[in-house]
Order: structure tokens, then sequence, then C-alpha cells
């Protein structure tokens, strides 16, 4: 009897359980049915799907999906020539930071997304779309292992680095001042590591960190007087996102090595030395007898005639030279008949004379008096100016400098880096507002009041060029202005018929008379000598605020 009981009991409890695991079972297998399906729903929503990133930002988007989906159909057109793409659906998502959010864009089939993952790598040669980066929709948990990936791969790892035992090292480096927008972490940077038993027998320097990709070490040993310099040099490719101008890179190496060259100059000089040259002095110079004082400074002297002076060629003393210098004036012409030399003799005088009695403007033409470039720029702000201001700042050090050679170096390297990072922010304004403004007439052509496109388009500068033509009018007989187009042409044809064919009616209106004056007019005076009245005359008449260079 106890047996039959106990197996009952056991029969009970084991359908007990074979219901409560048949029941655990069917759970199971209706919650993988339920992940399969939510995956493979995810997969098949993500299947059609890319994800557009840095596509410029408007905020009317937040209002209006028609002006995001218009962008993304630009997009297509414009950067990947395909015209002929459907899309079911646009969607922005919110940005963080100063970085516009991702648009996510549904295809309506797979061939077109796959025209569009071929071809997107033709937005790197557009201007307006090379920051622009096309990727594929993923799920959630794809972007998550992605991202754990990503975090893990930043940490680097040196391999077959054949060390042995206890060697350590001691490392030296120069790594990029800046890190590129297209970087995630710093490229480029070039480093020495140093074996800790060298590094404990000799004394380590840096010579020079200024130059990126550049790196001295000196190295000086502690027992004697052993002197080594090592560089270390890295010149990115030529299309890398950190590419250097290699004249520039390798000038400046040949200069390091110029500089930091052994046994070439002695530290130092001793005091005694005798110091000697040879100062060559041209034969002019210890000639010259006459020194203006008043043009030693690079000044053009300019007199002002319009205060001239009574006593102006008025004086005894004058008046006594003038007539010496007429004088000499008809003894040149009639023996050596040079009339340059007497020329001279005039100017002489006339000049010194100025120079006693005239006042003088002074214009330093040393200085560069040239109208500076306008600045004006409709995409001009206050961060391109303050930008402009150092680097005028850091130009004028480097050319005023007249210290050493590493340090003037510096400063000119100092200019090019605030002269490259102005260059590169005025580009960014200008690409920033010349999208705004090709946005604006994008979204003002899809906008259903046309005038206002057609307005906009009209001041681009195009309207501004047209010269005003001719005016279809003319004058007739009786005072009125005509403009009928037949009786204008008429017009204007029979007056130039009249102003180009000549007949015997027009040589009326040409008076005779002054063409009789003009050839019968006696010319004979002209080869008459010049007399000593013709001299006086001219020389008096130069106190009439006449030049002395015409008679």
């Amino acid at each position: 009897m106890i047996d039959e009981k106990l197996k009952q009991n056991i029969d009970t409890v084991r359908e007990e359980v074979k219901s409560d695991m048949l029941g655990l079972q069917n759970k199971i297998d209706e919650l993988e049915k339920t992940v399969k399906t939510k995956t493979i729903g995810e997969k098949s929503e993500s299947r059609n799907k890319i994800v557009i990133k840095n596509l410029n930002f408007d905020e009317r988007e937040k209002e209006n999906e028609e002006i995001t989906k218009n962008k993304v159909q630009t997009l297509l057109k414009d950067g990947l020539t395909l015209s002929d793409i459907t899309l079911k659906s646009v969607c922005r998502k919110e940005g963080r930071g100063s970085y516009p959010g991702v648009v996510i864009v549904e295809i309506d089939n797979s061939d077109n997304k796959s025209k569009i993952m071929k071809n997107k790598r033709k937005l790197r040669a557009n201007r307006v779309y090379e920051n622009v980066y096309i990727n594929n929709d993923q799920p959630v948990e794809s972007r998550n292992i992605q991202a754990s990936i990503r975090t893990v791969l930043k940490e680097l790892a040196l391999t077959e680095t054949f060390l042995q035992k206890d060697e350590k090292f001691t490392f030296f480096g120069n790594n990029r001042k800046t890190t590129s927008r297209n970087a995630n972490r710093g490229s480029g940077g070039v480093g020495v590591l140093v074996k800790n038993e060298i590094y404990n027998s000799y004394t380590f320097d840096t010579l020079d960190l200024e130059f990126d990709g550049i790196l001295w070490i000196k190295m000086r040993s502690k027992t004697d007087f052993l002197s080594l310099c090592i560089a270390i040099c890295y010149l990115p490719p030529a299309e890398s996102c950190r590419a250097l101008d290699h004249h520039v890179f390798f000038q400046t190496l040949l200069e390091q090595v110029y500089t930091y060259e052994l046994n070439v100059m002695p530290d130092r000089i001793p005091d005694h030395s005798l110091l000697y040259c040879d100062i060559l002095v041209p034969k002019a110079v210890s000639n010259a007898s006459y020194c203006d004082h008043r043009n030693t400074t690079g000044l053009k002297r300019k007199f002002k005639v319009s205060a001239l002076p009574n006593d102006f060629l008025n004086n005894e003393e004058i008046t006594q030279l003038i007539n010496d210098t007429i004088s000499n004036i008809e003894n040149s012409i009639q023996i050596n008949e040079n009339i340059q030399i007497a020329y001279d003799q005039f100017q002489s005088l006339i000049r010194s004379e100025m120079e006693n009695k005239l006042p003088v403007y002074e214009t330093d033409y040393n200085r560069n008096n040239k109208h500076k470039k306008s600045m004006f720029k409709p995409y001009w702000n206050d961060i391109l100016r303050d930008q402009m201001d150092k680097v005028c700042v850091s130009e004028r050090k480097w050319l005023k400098h007249s210290g050493s050679n590493s340090e003037k170096r510096k400063l000119k390297d100092s200019y090019c880096t605030e002269r490259k990072q102005f260059d590169r922010m005025n580009r960014k304004f200008k690409r920033r507002y010349q999208n705004n403004e090709r946005q604006k007439l994008e979204d003002k052509l899809y906008s259903s009041n046309q005038r206002d496109f057609w307005r906009s388009i009209g001041k681009v500068r195009i309207c501004n060029e047209r010269k005003s033509c001719i005016p279809n009018a003319v004058v007739n007989e009786d005072g009125m202005i005509e403009t009928d187009k037949v009786n204008v042409l008429d017009r204007w044809k029979e007056d130039f018929r009249q102003l180009f064919n000549s007949d015997e009616n027009n040589d009326e209106t040409i008076p005779h008379s002054q063409e009789s004056q003009n050839v019968h007019r006696d010319i004979t005076e002209l080869n008459e000598p010049i007399t000593r009245e013709e001299v006086i005359t001219a020389v008096t008449r130069a106190k009439g605020r006449k030049s002395y260079r015409y008679r």
C-alpha cells in the first residue's frame, strides 16, 4: 500500500514538472520568435535607409520637413549626379553642440541605395559637399558595439618590440600642436626611444620643438666631451589631411642642420681678439663739396609758388647776377654755340633764388602712400578682424626683429601660422556665406511665391552691369520728340549721310577768310637769332610766376 501511494505521488509530481517544463519551453520559443521578428524588422527597416552627416542646418527645418527633403534632393542631384532617386521619407535628428544633426533618409528600393553608395565618393571633389558623409543606417545594437570597439582601439599597443627581460626606455617626443578636424586623435607626431643605460650615461637636451614633424635632441657624455645631435623628422603624404609644404619643410630642416652643426664655431670669442676691415670710399663721395641740409631725410621738395615774396629777383645782388648770367649766355651762344650750357646757367640762377626765398612743401616719399586694400566683404566679422590684427602684429615683429636668426625664424613661423589661420577662417566664413545665400535662393525657388526668387536673382550684380542704351528718339523740325522707330531710323540715316558724304552746299559753312590768313602769315622771324632784348624780356617775365623751364 505504501509503495502504491508513493508511486502515485511521484507520478503526480512528475506530471507537474513535465507540464512546467513544457510551459517554460513554449515561453522560450515565443521569446525567440519575438526577438527574431524584431531583429528582422529592424534590419528590414534599415535596409533601404542611409545616414547623411554634416549637412547644413536651417532653423526652418524644425517646422517644415520639405526644406530638408529639398536639401537632400539637391545633394543627390548636384553632389552625386543622380536625379532619378525617389525618397520615401526624410527626418533630421537633434544635433549635438555646434554640429548639425544627422539626416535619416529612406530610399524607395535597394537598387537606388546601391547607386548612392557607389557614387558617394564624388562628394570629396565637390567644394560645397566636401565635408558631407553618407553611411548605411544601422540598428542601435550595432552602433553600440561599434562605439565600444572604437573606444578600445583608441588605446595603441606596441608589438614586436624585441625587448629582453628588464630593458626599459625613455621617450622624447614632439606631438602635434593642433588636431585636424578630420582626425579623432593626434596624428603625425615624431618621437625617439632611448635605452635607460644610455640615458644614464648622457645628458639629453631638447633643442627644437617649434616645427611640427621635426624634433632635435642633443646628447652630451657625462665623462668626456663627446656630443651628438639627433634629428627625428616626418613629412606627411601630400594627400593626407595634415600635408605640409615640402619646400618649407626641407628649408627649415636644412637651416636647423646648419644651426645645430657641431665643431664649426667656438662657443666663446676671446675679448682680446683683433677685428679689422677695409672700407672702400667712392671717389664721388670724396670730391663732394656741397650738401643740402634740407634734403637729407629722403624728402622731395616742392616750392610754394603761391606765396611769392616781393623781393624775388628784385634786389641789387640778384640783378647783378642776372646781368652776369645774360652775358655768359650770350658768350656761350656766340662762341661755343651750345644752348644747353646757357640754359643750365640760367636754371641754376633761378633755382638758387627759389631755394633762398620760397617756402617748401615737405612730402615723405619713402612712406607708402598707397591706398589700403578695402577689407569690406559681405561675410566680414569681428573674428576675422581680430585674426587680421594678429597677423599684422606678428608680421611687424618678424620684419623689425634685429636679433638672432633663430628668434627671427620663430617669429616668421609664428607669422606663417597666424596667416594660415586667417586664410582658413576666411575661407570658412566665405563658404558659409555662399552656402547661406545659395540656400536662400533654393528656398525661394521651391516656394510658392516665385517673384521673390527672381527679385533675388536680379540683385546678384547682373543687372548692375547692364549699360544704358541709346534712346530711340529724335527731335523733328517742329521741336517735338519723335519716338516712331521708322522715322527715327530715317532721320539717323539722313544725318549720317550728310555727315560722311560732302557736297557743294557744305563748302558755304567753311570760313575762307580764316584760311587765307593762315596761309599768308609771315613766319620769317622764327628763323632769326635770339636778341639781347628777348633774353632780358624772358628773364624779367620770370617774376610773373612763369616757370623757368619755358620762355
